[in-house]
């Protein structure tokens, strides 16, 4: 629990830091845990890989997608407020 807690940590900081994005704790985790990545980089000893892979699929696969937000200038002009 402690190393899945530091990966998530040191995923939302590299995703603030150099994305200026928001990591998915959903989808790191769902991350790690798919292939078994974060079982065989605790028995190889490769955590450092493990950290380099997700810093590269970081910005495609693991921050959490903008919503579009409706902002009160179209409430405006679309009521008439």
């Amino acid at each position: 629990m402690t190393i899945v807690t530091m990966i998530c940590g040191h995923a939302s900081w590299y995703a603030y830091r150099y994305l200026k994005k928001a990591a998915s704790f959903h989808k790191v985790i769902s991350w790690l845990m798919r292939k078994d990545r974060l079982a065989k980089a605790i028995r190889t000893g490769r955590l450092g890989k493990l950290f380099e892979e997700l810093g590269r699929v970081m910005s495609k696969r693991l921050c959490k997608q903008k919503k579009g937000k409706l902002r009160v200038s179209f409430w405006r002009k679309e009521y008439h407020i």
